[in-house]
């Protein structure tokens, strides 16, 4: 009573499997009824979208940028959000992976790549097209590092974005290369800005689609309660996700 595997993968990719079974009970023993929607989804929201931005990334590459960038540290408040997300994240699955626990290991990368897809690629997406030096190597550096660390739970797609990325100081192989640390150098009140910002903007949109007033039109202001005031680029952001010609703290 569960669909053949080998026309799942067929179908999906060996990965999309991989990682639905290991994001399953079935890592602890226990049961599991296999559904090949579910299988489907993981293959487009997850892989897909993570290919999707490696695909932009390759348009608008600038193989010149790619050396040296360990010690890359970016100086936006966007750039410096993507790097403290992916640091933490490593941070997170190699713990789970320390202690044996790979159901939670695997945990994190849904949310981080649909917050690289969805929120970092969407508002950096300008700044690449028109030759941003600081977002391609805040990019590359993402892309780079992800690929390592999702080698034991998405190998052939990690595989893939390392062939595609690498250049001749690096390994024959993402496989072969070493794991990512990045002990004592994570930035959380970044993330907790951003967070608040994001916050704000779901919030924002839910009053006006509540109200029925469309994001096109531009509003006057947008007052924000019991929040210390954001520096000047988190408006920005807030400005332009709401369409609000003037952000106000109370």
């Amino acid at each position: 009573n569960y669909p053949e595997l080998l026309p799942l993968v067929d179908n999906y990719g060996a990965d999309s499997l991989r990682y639905y079974l290991m994001n399953s009970p079935t890592v602890r023993g226990e049961e599991l009824r296999l559904s090949e929607k579910d299988v489907s989804m993981v293959a487009s929201k997850v892989l897909g979208r993570l290919e999707n931005v490696l695909s932009f990334y390759e348009i608008y590459r600038d193989k010149s940028l790619e050396n040296d960038i360990d010690d890359f540290i970016p100086q936006s408040s966007l750039n410096k959000w993507i790097v403290n997300r992916l640091k933490s994240v490593i941070l997170e699955v190699t713990a789970d992976m320390d202690s044996f626990e790979l159901d939670k290991a695997i945990r994190p990368f849904d949310l981080f790549i649909d917050d690289l897809s969805t929120w970092y690629l969407r508002r950096s997406r300008d700044f690449l097209k028109e030759g941003n030096v600081e977002s391609k190597k805040t990019l590359y550096f993402v892309l780079k590092n992800l690929s390592k660390v999702i080698a034991p739970f998405m190998p052939f797609l990690a595989e893939n974005i390392f062939q595609v990325l690498k250049n001749d100081k690096d390994v024959l192989s993402v496989h072969l290369d070493h794991w990512p640390k990045f002990i004592n150098n994570l930035d959380e009140q970044e993330m907790s800005k951003m967070s608040i910002v994001r916050s704000i903007v779901t919030l924002g949109l839910e009053a006006r689609q509540k109200n029925n007033i469309k994001v096109r039109q531009p509003l006057q202001r947008i007052t924000i309660i019991n929040c210390l005031e954001l520096e000047k680029e988190y408006v920005d952001m807030i400005q332009e996700e709401l369409n609000i010609k003037q952000v106000q703290f109370l």
